[in-house]
C-alpha cells in the first residue's frame, strides 16, 4: 500500500488552514487599504 503526503488527511487539513490564513490576511489587508 502506497500513500503520498497529499493523501494524508492531516496534510490536507494543514494546507487548508494555511490557505484560509492567507486568504484571511489578504482580506484584512484589502479592508485596511480602504
Amino acid at each position: 500500500m502506497t500513500t503520498s503526503d497529499d493523501e494524508d488527511p492531516h496534510v490536507q487539513i494543514a494546507k487548508l488552514r494555511s490557505a484560509n490564513k492567507q486568504a484571511a490576511e489578504y482580506g484584512l489587508a484589502l479592508l485596511n487599504e480602504k
